[in-house]
């Protein structure tokens, strides 16, 4: 009987195993044929494998080493990457394997929970908040207006963290509407960080205020924004009874857009088209209002448009959208069993 490989797998019928007490003629072992078998069988397996460097198409050989992945064996979880799409097998246990394959894509920075609250009547405030060890990026917000029309401007301090003003937005259609952004970078958890803010040039008829945390993976004193020949930031206040749009911007992948709209009217504004609410704050305590809200947008392939504000048209009202950078690309083994 011949070898069944490798249409078939063999089975101990073309392959049996030879015992000492048999005969070089027993039957279904005879030796001549066990030979031819195991010959034919090998001869075969060596046709499947292919030779190093094989340019026999239907080969493993000339598969593996065209199909841009490597396998790699050892034991316990991989330590080192290697190339897309690569295997690594974990063969400390010899009865079973863990397989992992490599993979690349896209890590958009993670927005922690926003938290908010408001101020009236006066010129100084502060929201005390625990930082955790994967923040790496704490940005304020501050909405306010004032009734009797004089420029104004804020400031942020906390007691171990530095503050840069980013950008505003000021509005005096028909009041005095300020969105002023505020940021630090944080290198480590701070339990109950009391970060405050002053107004000088007036007093604060009503305002709120925003901490919007965020996860990023950034260079040591290198700049969170993605705001290099973007568009970004957007800083756009109202003029007349019309929302306000962007110019064109632009935002690759993993990109995270933060949206915040704020008017000086009662009821909440809406946020730009294709982003989702994550925080809103409210204050009708004085002559006048303010109400803001807080959207994001994660971008996860390439972007270019305008943005264009919802909810604060015919008032005195600002829309700023920041980007948000991230290291574009994680790389990691993901394991199957």
């Amino acid at each position: 009987m011949s070898t069944n490989f490798p249409a078939s797998l063999d089975t101990t019928t073309q392959l049996p195993s030879i015992l000492s007490t048999d005969v070089m003629d027993t039957t279904g072992k005879e030796h001549d044929v066990m030979h031819t078998n195991l010959a034919t069988a090998v001869l075969a397996l060596e046709t499947k494998v292919g030779a190093d460097g094989s340019t026999d198409t239907t080969s493993l050989t000339y598969k593996v080493s065209n199909a841009g992945t490597r396998s790699y064996f050892g034991t316990g979880a991989p330590a080192t990457f290697h190339n897309d799409g690569d295997l690594y097998f974990d063969i400390t246990n010899t009865s079973s394997f863990s397989a992992y394959v490599q993979q690349t894509g896209i890590l958009p920075a993670t927005l922690d929970t926003v938290t908010s609250g408001n101020y009236s009547s006066v010129a100084s405030g502060s929201a005390t908040y625990s930082i955790t060890a994967t923040q790496t990026l704490i940005i304020v917000a501050l909405s306010y207006e004032n009734s009797g029309n004089t420029a104004m401007s804020s400031a942020v301090t906390s007691p171990h963290l530095t503050w840069t003003k980013y950008t505003t937005a000021h509005s005096s259609y028909s009041g005095n509407q300020y969105t002023d952004i505020w940021y630090a970078q944080p290198t480590g958890a701070l339990a109950s960080e009391v970060i405050s803010w002053t107004f000088s040039g007036g007093s604060v008829d009503n305002g709120v205020w925003f901490i919007i945390p965020l996860e990023a993976t950034i260079a040591s004193g290198g700049n969170p924004f993605a705001d290099s020949g973007t568009g970004f930031p957007i800083a756009l206040s109202t003029t007349g009874a019309s929302e306000v749009t962007s110019g064109t911007v632009t935002a690759g992948a993993g990109v995270t857009l933060i949206a915040i709209t704020a008017k000086d009217t009662s009821g909440l504004p809406g946020y730009p088209i294709g982003f989702t609410s994550v925080g809103t704050a409210s204050n009708g305590g004085g002559s006048l209002f303010e109400y803001a809200t807080v959207g994001k947008e994660q971008i996860t392939s390439a972007f270019s448009g305008t943005i264009t504000s919802s909810g604060i048209s015919g008032v005195s009202g600002n829309m700023v959208v920041l980007a948000i950078s991230n290291n574009p690309t994680y790389r990691s083994w993901v394991a199957f069993t």
